[in-house]
């Protein structure tokens, strides 16, 4: 069927669609206007018309997305980046890919490595989120590239690997009993910052001492580093965080005996997106050399 000898598809009403979906609500996505409200949702009626299926269905007193209404909505929103990208690329202008991956990866290994012309006629935006949520982002369309270690990745997403990253114990040299002590006893005995949550912090927590005095609980990886800085704190911390230089007045102590191995970290990028985008085909080929570590 030939979509354009049919009413009811248009840009606008399309649009409508990816603000609900953006928004996460009606409401919210006609910005409390009654009036854009009732528009709102006479443009979804004509999108369910015009598809055959529901683009939305009651939930309490609003409306959620129905799985074809979620379908439509990543369909439009890569259709509408391509037709953005197609638009600064005849005006000259560079593209704007969204990069999204934890803070250990945005600060030591993406940040370091960044320069203007990094993508030539690409500009990134940088943004933090766990991997698994990073990868839902960029499944559906909402972000374009993400960094992850290993997880189960959909058929619809490519991957491409950048290296593995360890993690230390790192103690001060002139910390009373850094010279001598073991991963074990170091982590039981010497004051220490550690995250207050997540993955590293639930496989050291049998390993800690039963006095939390000595702990200083920080909200991630760059506090630690502070904090062993201040040379009074041991601190775990990815490799990649420790500078050469910076080393050389730190002990290191591996902590595969306590359960924690190096991550692989992979690219991962969609693979509908790379075909219809070429600038996002361009930006995965040049960020997978330039970031590998």
């Amino acid at each position: 069927m030939n979509l354009l000898t049919k009413r009811g598809l248009s840009l606008e009403r399309l649009q409508a669609l990816l603000d609900v979906a953006e928004k996460g609500s009606l409401i919210a996505a006609a910005k409390q206007d009654p009036v854009r409200q009732s528009l709102i949702s006479r443009q979804l009626r004509d999108l369910a018309e015009f598809f055959g299926t529901e683009m939305v269905s009651r939930q309490g007193r609003g409306v959620v997305l129905t799985p074809a209404g979620r379908h439509l909505a990543t369909l439009v929103r890569e259709q509408f980046k391509a037709l953005g990208e197609f638009h600064a690329d005849c005006e000259g202008q560079p593209v704007r890919l969204s990069l999204v991956s934890a803070r250990t990866i945005l600060n030591w290994v993406v940040i370091p490595r960044l320069h203007p012309d990094f993508v030539p006629g690409v500009s990134l935006d940088l943004l933090h989120e766990r991997s698994v949520h990073a990868a839902n982002a960029v499944e559906d369309g909402r972000c374009d590239l993400c960094i992850v270690d290993r997880l189960p990745m959909p058929r619809t997403l490519k991957r491409r690997s950048l290296g593995s990253i360890g993690y230390s114990l790192y103690l001060p040299v002139g910390l009373p009993g850094a010279s001598r002590l073991g991963w074990r006893e170091a982590l039981a005995k010497l004051p220490i910052a550690l995250p207050t949550a997540g993955r590293i912090r639930e496989q050291l927590d049998p390993f800690l001492g039963a006095s939390a005095a000595h702990i200083a609980g920080v909200p991630g990886f760059d506090s630690s580093l502070n904090f062993l800085r201040t040379g009074c704190y041991a601190a775990v911390l990815p490799d990649v965080a420790v500078a050469p230089a910076e080393a050389m007045s730190l002990r290191r102590l591996t902590l595969d005996r306590a359960g924690i191995k190096p991550r692989e970290y992979f690219l991962v990028w969609s693979k509908r997106a790379e075909e219809n985008r070429p600038p996002l085909a361009r930006a995965v080929a040049m960020l997978s050399q330039r970031l590998a570590f």
